[in-house]
């Protein structure tokens, strides 16, 4: 079974994947970036939200769709729940690691605008 910190990470990552070309776009062509990194900010920590849905809803409201088919919708989430991963870490390892990811680059695009 795998942890909900896995789940948030598979969400962070469609919604970075998403948003990365745009922001790309505005990088390359030397535009204001501010809009840009938070709109994939936000989509990553929306998307995170989506991911980790089905569990949200049976730990608060007892309504049990983890296991469902169509629960796929919401990022492949029972796939994901059949996974053995070694570890219990690696859910915080990913997440941590797109919080860097994130970080680092918004330190250089306010370093850039600085130039």
């Amino acid at each position: 079974m795998a942890q909900a910190a896995i789940h948030v990470s598979v969400g962070m990552l469609a919604g970075s994947a998403w948003m990365v070309p745009h922001l790309r776009r505005k990088w390359q062509q030397g535009k204001p970036l501010a809009t840009a990194v938070r709109a994939w900010i936000a989509a990553s920590y929306t998307l995170g939200a989506y991911a980790v849905l089905p569990a949200i809803l049976w730990h608060t409201l007892g309504i049990d769709i983890r296991s469902s088919w169509w629960a796929n919708i919401f990022l492949f989430y029972p796939l994901i729940e059949k996974l053995h991963l070694p570890s219990i870490v690696m859910g915080e390892l990913c997440c941590g690691t797109i919080f860097a990811a994130q970080y680092g680059l918004l330190l250089w695009a306010i370093y850039r605008l600085q130039k």
